[in-house]
C-alpha cells in the first residue's frame, strides 16, 4: 500500500534542513487518530483507520478484508 508523501514526512535524523518544513502529521496520529468513535462510511461500524488518500474512516473488514485500494486523493 501507498501512503501519500504530502500527508506524511520522514526526515533522515542526519539530514541538515535549510527551510522549516510544512506542518505534517506523523502516520499513526493521523490515520489512528480518534474523534468521537467516528464510523466507517461504508457500513457505519466501528472505524479503526483514516485512509490518508480520500480522508475517510474504515472499519476492520472494508479497510483490510475488502482491501481499501484508494484512488481518489484530496489534499
Amino acid at each position: 500500500m501507498k501512503i501519500a508523501e504530502c500527508t506524511f514526512i520522514d526526515v533522515d535524523k542526519e539530514a541538515s534542513i535549510d527551510e522549516k518544513p510544512n506542518a505534517f502529521h506523523k502516520s499513526v496520529e493521523y490515520c489512528h487518530s480518534v474523534e468521537n468513535e467516528p464510523r466507517c462510511h461504508i457500513c457505519g461500524d466501528v472505524a479503526i483507520i483514516k485512509c490518508a488518500w480520500c480522508k475517510k474512516f474504515l472499519c476492520l473488514k472494508h479497510f483490510f478484508d475488502e482491501y481499501h485500494y484508494c484512488r481518489n486523493y484530496i489534499e
